[in-house]
């Protein structure tokens, strides 16, 4: 069994929120002010297998200050989503979560935290917003997050429909977007007002999108014709889809 040091432990918990914002982002502790960090990258990755998606966003923020301080990232879900994965950056290495039972969560993260190493505890608070807070963010360093969520899509008469509100806690100085669906058909999809294009391979439709000062408060939509899909192990498809990353936590792709 691998040592508490070496572990991120997750845990989901009903607590009180203790703060007003709701967009998406790292926020210093309110006694260094309670702002958000900036964030230097983000990547966001959408992968679609029938009326299933996995949506992966990694986030990279930038500490400018000189000092080291403690943050919380927080992340608001919608109706439907549930998360599946987070991992946090320690010493230039992704370490990912897993899972605690919920009354062991609180003494496991206090034990890691007296061991000197840098652990994460993911709660639920009111209104489906999940926080974790993060130290040590580096004095003019940065610290990366990475979170997955999974949900079914929502089927409308003759398609299945997939919308994320990207709320942001400022701008993002490099957005990168990946869409990838198995979809006999083309998906329709845009950001905001931009119309985003596919390319088949392999029978794979994809889409990826760079943007530098990419814009809070903007919407992604994707539609999808109905159709029948092969199963996401199936050989005849390219697309991949990843296992749950959490200890104990049933994979979503599996029956």
């Amino acid at each position: 069994m691998k040592k508490l040091s070496s572990l991120i432990a997750l845990t989901l918990l009903l607590v009180t929120p203790s703060f007003a914002q709701d967009s998406m982002g790292l926020y210093l502790a309110s006694r260094y002010g309670g702002s958000p960090l900036e964030i230097t990258e983000l990547s966001m990755d959408v992968s679609i297998v029938g009326d299933r998606a996995i949506t992966t966003l990694d986030f990279t923020f930038y500490n400018k200050l000189d000092n080291v301080l403690e943050g919380e990232f927080k992340f608001p879900l919608q109706s439907g989503q549930s998360v599946y994965r987070l991992a946090l950056e320690i010493g230039n290495q992704l370490r990912e979560a897993v899972i605690v039972e919920k009354n062991k969560g609180r003494e496991s993260f206090e034990q890691i935290v007296r061991r000197k190493f840098d652990p994460a505890l993911l709660e639920q608070t009111a209104g489906n917003i999940y926080t974790t807070k993060i130290y040590p963010i580096p004095g003019k360093g940065t610290r990366r997050v990475v979170i997955g969520l999974e949900e079914s899509l929502v089927a409308n008469e003759d398609s299945y429909s997939y919308e994320f509100p990207l709320n942001f806690s400022g701008m993002v100085d490099h957005f990168n977007l990946s869409i990838n669906s198995d979809s006999s058909q083309k998906p329709e999809a845009k950001l905001t007002s931009t119309e985003l294009s596919f390319n088949l391979s392999d029978s794979l439709h994809s889409s990826n999108l760079t943007q530098t000062q990419f814009a809070k408060g903007q919407d992604l939509e994707i539609l999808i014709s109905h159709y029948t899909p092969n199963p996401p192990w199936s050989d005849s498809r390219k697309i991949v889809l990843p296992e749950a990353c959490i200890s104990g936590v049933k994979s979503p792709w599996k029956g």
